[in-house]
């Protein structure tokens, strides 16, 4: 079995994606799984080397080794988004050629100002969709989106239990690119979980509502293999946020230059995700030995 953790080089890690990595190596190591570094820099306009280098850094401090993946920051990697972008054009063409994509010219703001109503998720409803879902030319200067049938899927997670979702419901047509080239989270993180040979996904319980459309996306590019997931609980804030990479004083950089020992992270990220009853420092080994009790 192989698993990832896949964070995006858009800032500095915190005590959440401590917990989040502590979550895939603990799992893994218990099913004994294969643990993959990725980095999810699809979002060019805010991934930066600096925040790469940060967190292999971050991790190296932890103790936490990948098995595979990306190993340094410069080096080109299978496990780097950017480096993938012409799998990325395959994985388009073979969803072009199925009549499943069409091309987008509406922008965020347009798209708001069209509905009724607007969340906290931009809803879709297809504005652009074309009758007949006749395949267009290429056109770089166009979103391409996904459209998704009104359907309800059934899924079991491991750490919440069954679940049922309406993935049109929620986003409507489901965006590929984006007009500027930028490749989407969804289309991304499905693409490279299949190349990648990835069945286990450990991450946070924020990301729970997209596992309905990545299983459609993931069937409409032919890949019916079973998929298992694990959506634990996120540490919050005093306001009930999720931590946020932008409060700079919550960085594990910050932690590490002022003097904290890596066992003082472990313990504390362990304990306020609800992995441990007390709050303790931990060196890895004790933090495995706790949790496999």
């Amino acid at each position: 079995m192989r698993t990832r953790f896949a964070p995006a080089p858009t800032g500095y890690l915190h005590l959440g994606h401590v917990a989040s990595a502590l979550h895939v190596w603990g799992i893994a190591r218990y099913v004994r799984a294969t643990v993959i570094l990725r980095i999810e820099d699809h979002d060019q306009g805010r991934s930066q080397k600096v925040y790469e280098q940060s967190i292999l850094d971050d991790l190296a401090w932890l103790g936490l080794a990948a098995d595979q993946g990306v190993l340094d920051s410069q080096s080109p990697s299978k496990f780097r988004q950017s480096d993938c972008l012409p799998c990325y054009e395959d994985y388009l063409a073979k969803l072009r050629q199925a009549h499943r994509v069409y091309p987008c010219y509406c922008s965020r703001k347009s798209i708001q100002n069209r509905l009724a109503s607007f969340g906290g998720e931009v809803f879709y409803p297809g504005f652009c969709l074309p009758e007949g879902q006749s395949p267009a030319d290429l056109d770089i200067e166009s979103n391409w989106r996904l459209h998704l049938p009104n359907t309800l899927l059934g899924f079991e997670d491991r750490a919440v239990g069954p679940q049922q979702q309406a993935p049109w419901l929620q986003c409507g047509d489901l965006l590929i690119r984006d007009r500027s080239g930028h490749w989407s989270y969804h289309f991304s993180t499905v693409v490279d979980d299949i190349e990648q040979g990835i069945h286990l996904t450990i991450r946070g319980l924020d990301l729970l509502p997209s596992v309905g459309r990545q299983l459609l996306l993931r069937s409409m590019l032919g890949a019916n293999e079973a998929m298992t997931y694990v959506h634990h609980p996120l540490i919050l804030d005093d306001q009930g946020n999720k931590l946020a990479k932008r409060a700079r004083s919550m960085s594990l950089q910050h932690w590490r230059e002022a003097g904290f020992r890596a066992e003082d992270v472990i313990g504390k990220a362990a304990y306020q995700s609800g992995m441990i009853e007390t709050s303790q420092a931990l060196s890895l080994q004790q933090f495995y030995e706790l949790i496999n009790e």
